[in-house]
């Protein structure tokens, strides 16, 4: 698990914990993959069971988004927020961070 600092807050302004986001790290994968990975364990479910990603963003954007053609390395410094299947996702360049919303 990738540990933040207290100092890092999410796109609601909550302070971001080990305890609140389970993280997953991309190592050259395509991140679409490691999103929908990353949701289904958080929700306790096989990946075919969610929603289609597409649905949310355009996967292929993405991945183009966060590889430059090399495993590992992204062509952004920043972060992609977005919500899928009741979970916040937050893509950095080298980890993928998921947390259920409240209902």
């Amino acid at each position: 698990m990738t540990e933040y600092s207290d100092d890092r807050t999410d796109s609601f302004g909550h302070r971001i914990t080990e305890e609140s986001y389970q993280t997953f790290p991309i190592a050259g994968e395509p991140v679409s993959e490691v999103v929908v990975r990353a949701v289904a364990s958080t929700v306790g479910c096989d990946p075919l069971e969610l929603d289609q990603l597409y649905g949310t963003v355009n996967p292929d954007a993405l991945d183009d988004l966060f590889t430059d053609g090399s495993p590992g390395s992204s062509t952004v410094d920043g972060q992609f927020v977005f919500s899928f299947n009741d979970c916040e996702v937050v893509i950095s360049p080298d980890v993928v961070a998921v947390r259920p919303l409240d209902d």
